[in-house]
């Protein structure tokens, strides 16, 4: 058994395979991708939740291509979950317009893969070094389940797994979205660090962060200013943020003690001020240049 390695800087970049259902949060951790120089992003990939998968691969494309980082490949991922259809949330409709910045933004040069989704993270691991990929999880897990599912010898090209919510009590919208392939992934016994939602409670996107957003002059402070602009103050948290930035810098997560849950370990707190530098610098580096 291994142990989490929190990741650091290495040359060359580790791979990173981003998953997500493209809600608002999922939408500032991509602005906030091209602005950081640790990991090679070797593809994103969507999953049915707070956006449709197809609708949500379209617009990150956009989304990418408006920051110019036009070398990340989107792939559409699983429609359904592995046992239900997955209902549309009452949010859909303001996260697949993007909180209303959907029509602005300028088309993709490139298309949406070829490969599914759970094809396309199989095939970004055979290529990859041994335990060397991150895999940032930000949505229901079902693309992770149909991945591992067909070939489990590829956890062992896994470094580690990272999480927002609770999987080991399945009290988030990601896992009760599709809770068999929850229990399918944790089953493999990767290194997992998990966010629970209530750590991101005293981390808001409210009116204060927003204007420090504002005052930015990157692309990707522009866009995640754009689209946050017309969503009701402090409503919504840090959320993927929060794993994307724990990523980056473990020392921004406190750590509960990994005794009784093995591999997988939670951050139940986190450390607000200084993730939410991290993340301003994110997005104001985002779109100036191609990662």
């Amino acid at each position: 058994m291994r142990s989490l390695d929190v990741p650091g800087a290495r040359s060359p970049r580790p791979p990173l395979l981003v998953d997500v259902d493209m809600g608002l949060d999922d939408v500032r951790v991509l602005a906030a991708l091209p602005g950081q120089d640790r990991f090679e992003v070797v593809g994103v990939v969507t999953v049915e939740g707070s956006a449709g998968a197809a609708r949500g691969a379209e617009n990150a494309l956009r989304l990418l291509a408006s920051l110019g980082a036009h070398r990340i490949p989107v792939a559409v991922g699983a429609r359904r979950a592995l046992a239900r259809d997955v209902a549309p949330p009452p949010w859909r409709p303001m996260t697949e317009a993007l909180g209303g910045l959907a029509p602005t933004l300028p088309p993709a040069r490139r298309h949406v893969e070829r490969a599914e989704g759970a094809r396309f993270i199989a095939g970004a691991l055979r290529r990859a070094p041994l335990r060397s990929v991150r895999l940032l999880a930000l949505g229901p897990l079902t693309n992770l389940a149909l991945a591992f599912r067909g070939d489990r010898e590829l956890t062992a090209r896994v470094h580690s797994l990272h999480l927002l919510g609770d999987f080991l009590r399945c009290d988030c919208y990601n896992c009760r979205t599709d809770p068999e392939a929850a229990r399918a992934v944790l089953a493999l016994g990767l290194p997992t660090l998990m966010v629970v939602r209530s750590a991101t409670d005293r981390a808001p996107f409210d009116d204060a962060l927003l204007a420090r957003v504002a005052a930015l002059h990157g692309p990707g402070a522009r866009l995640v200013a754009s689209v946050m602009r017309g969503h009701p103050t402090g409503q919504m948290k840090l959320w993927d943020d929060s794993v994307l930035a724990g990523l980056l810098d473990s020392r921004l997560l406190v750590l509960e003690p990994d005794e009784a849950a093995g591999l997988v370990r939670r951050a139940t707190a986190l450390h607000v001020e200084p993730m939410r530098a991290l993340l301003l610098t994110l997005w104001d580096r985002s779109g100036r240049r191609d990662p």
